[in-house]
């Protein structure tokens, strides 16, 4: 394990081509690397360590198991063949990627543009496109299960001051869509991020799994609206979201302290049927009425607070406002 990296195979290898350096940039024509299995090709430049200013080659790999390659750059894939290319080019303080296209088993990643230096990865700006027919394959970049289904996602993403910019983000899960806007901020623990976010799909047992819910049921699902993060909370701007026959809408600020502590927010609540409701809720069993609410909820460390609440069921309406210790 040179360098402290892990070993990438004991198979023998084989390098041919020609090198050409009086100095750098240094001059790569017609090399060829052989691993095992893997092979790769270059031709262009390299430049000086550590910038490699002047740097522009192009490049082709692949192989039989990427797994190895994968170590070095201390993330895990799936045990599949690789195959990919592309031409990279070192600029004054950005690496560009030129038609980067990259193929593990039957997935595919096509990358165009730049990354900006660490620490601060300024100038970044990439064009994203990955697809491919088992999320769950991937399980390992994120640390827990995935659903095995097929994935697809496209997007631009830009680096400024502090902030990565989304824009045109699709994501596509199985049959859900999830359509992202907006600014992912990276310091002061991401306030300041805002999102905007149009999502749904038929069946909400496709999502449960990145929320934290195996028990969601198997009904049409939609979510709209923006999500802005604040220091003790999240402002809500024209939320509203469906699932099956049950609609909700907020707008106000959720809080994030221990209790919800902070929140002060606007609902309004459409269900036809509360056994639905209690079964989302994991509550006690509740009578099959419908049931229209809304109102302001606030809640502060003496307890809550409901202002204009008005709950209507079949005959019966109730409205309430005060304090609840």
């Amino acid at each position: 394990a040179l360098f402290g990296l892990p070993t990438i195979s004991r198979d023998e290898f084989e390098v041919s081509g020609r090198l050409r350096w009086g100095g750098f940039p240094a001059a790569l024509e017609e090399v060829q690397v052989r691993l095992g299995a893997n092979t790769l090709s270059a031709n262009g430049t390299v430049g000086r360590p550590p910038h490699f200013d002047g740097t522009n080659f192009e490049f082709e790999g692949q192989g039989p198991d990427i797994t190895a390659i994968a170590a070095l750059a201390r993330v895990e894939l799936p045990a599949d063949s690789y195959q990919m290319s592309g031409r990279l080019v070192r600029e004054d303080d950005r690496i560009r990627f030129d038609a980067l296209d990259a193929r593990i088993g039957q997935a595919s990643i096509a990358v165009n543009g730049s990354i900006g230096d660490p620490p601060t990865y300024e100038g970044t700006e990439l064009e994203i496109a990955v697809e491919g027919p088992n999320l769950a394959d991937f399980s390992g970049l994120f640390g827990h299960s995935l659903p095995a289904t097929p994935f697809s996602i496209t997007g631009g993403f830009t680096k400024a001051s502090g902030a990565i910019q989304l824009e045109d983000v699709q994501a596509r899960i199985g049959q859900s869509d999830v359509a992202v806007d907006g600014t992912l901020r990276t310091e002061n623990a991401g306030v300041g991020t805002e999102l905007t976010i149009v999502a749904g799909g038929p069946s909400a047992t496709e999502i449960g799994p990145f929320i934290g819910r195996t028990d969601l049921p198997n009904d049409e699902w939609r979510i709209a609206g923006r999500a802005t993060l604040l220091s003790r909370g999240v402002r809500l701007e024209g939320v509203s979201g469906s699932l099956g026959e049950l609609r909700v809408a907020a707008d106000g600020t959720v809080g994030t302290g221990e209790g919800l502590v902070g929140t002060d927010v606007e609902l309004r609540i459409q269900e036809p049927d509360l056994r639905h409701l209690a079964d989302l809720a994991t509550v006690a069993e509740m009578p099959a009425e419908p049931l229209r609410a809304h109102g302001r909820v606030v809640v502060t460390e003496a307890g809550f607070e409901i202002h204009g609440v008005e709950a209507i069921s079949r005959d019966i309406a109730v409205t309430a406002e005060g304090h609840i210790g």
